[in-house]
């Protein structure tokens, strides 16, 4: 399924510790875009596999700015 065809539906925009998704949150919230996060809880995460990967998701109309933001903010973070 492309993006197109999903562009109305939940897009995940970044996976990280919680710590960046939470600083990925706050930035897209300071411009105007509502996020979730998900996996944000796994009591086991050794068993489940997914250690270190909490998601940020955006609703499909704000995936372009979102990822635009996420990509400065990874920029930031390596230089």
């Amino acid at each position: 399924m492309s993006y197109e065809e999903k562009k109305d539906g939940p897009a995940t925009i970044f996976s990280g510790s919680l710590a960046r998704v939470a600083m990925v949150k706050n930035l897209l919230e300071m411009n105007g875009i509502e996020s979730f996060v998900q996996n944000e809880f796994d009591p086991y995460p050794v068993q489940s596999g997914v250690i270190d990967q909490i998601n940020l998701v955006v609703s499909g109309k704000d995936v372009e700015q979102a990822l635009v933001l996420v990509k400065d903010f990874n920029e930031k973070l390596i230089a």
